[in-house]
């Protein structure tokens, strides 16, 4: 007897579902088809971001732009074993970019003096720049960069490293916006050391027609291995960086 009710149950089941299916599939299918409020508005924001993706990608700008920037700064300096109050550091810096259309190419010396002493460290530096986003420099933007820097340092003596890092501007209003620039630069061997760094900034900037100045914080970080004995030493220097750009 329980073995029969068993074999009922589970024919009325199997029924049951062979029935359930073809609705259930039935009621998927009016769903996908179903218009609604929302589907519209989801595709109108896809739409608009579309286009200002689009925008951003086939607005064309200026063929040709000329940079020139300075800038300086009083950084603070700590490197290990010393103590960062005992001199009094003054950076100063200036460079030219040039772009033709998307592409550009840049060159920048920065140098940094202990007042009323010698010269601590100078840094050449020549870059590659290939804007991905935006119409030019002056627009919202995001840039790629590579390139080489020669530094000739009091502790490291003279060494060159490749680097690579992104530029990227964002305008908040017409005249205003937040920049950030952040690089990596690869391991240099000179007579006495191993050196790695990396650097970046970011901050605010201000524009009165082709003039533009800024406020920058700004890090460095330095890392060298002595080659005679394996012991690490770590400098940094840090601040804020104050300068102006024009542009043609």
């Amino acid at each position: 007897m329980i073995w029969l009710l068993s074999f009922f149950l589970c024919l009325s089941s199997a029924q049951a579902q062979s029935v359930y299916g073809p609705v259930m599939a039935k009621h998927k299918e009016k769903i996908q088809r179903r218009w609604t409020l929302e589907d519209v508005f989801a595709q109108k924001r896809k739409r608009k971001a579309q286009d200002l993706w689009l925008s951003w990608n086939r607005k064309k700008g200026p063929m040709f732009e000329l940079i020139l920037d300075i800038h300086g700064g009083a950084p603070s300096w700590k490197r290990d074993g010393t103590n960062a109050d005992d001199d009094d550091f003054k950076l100063a810096g200036g460079g030219v970019q040039i772009f033709v259309g998307s592409l550009g190419i840049g060159i920048s010396r920065d140098q940094m003096k202990i007042a009323n002493k010698d010269q601590y460290w100078q840094k050449d530096a020549g870059t590659v720049f290939l804007r991905l986003l935006g119409s030019s420099t002056q627009s919202t933007h995001l840039t790629i960069l590579g390139g080489q820097e020669k530094s000739d340092h009091t502790y490291y003596g003279n060494y060159s490293q490749t680097f690579y890092g992104a530029l990227s501007n964002l305008y908040i209003f017409r005249h205003m916006g937040i920049e950030g620039k952040f690089r990596q630069l690869n391991s240099a061997t000179t007579e006495t050391h191993k050196v790695t760094a990396m650097d970046y900034h970011w901050g605010f900037f201000w524009e009165l027609s082709i003039l533009r100045v800024y406020a920058y914080y700004q890090q460095q970080l330095n890392t060298a291995k002595r080659i005679s004995t394996g012991v690490q030493d770590n400098e940094r220097i840090n601040g804020m960086l104050l300068g102006a750009r024009l542009y043609f």
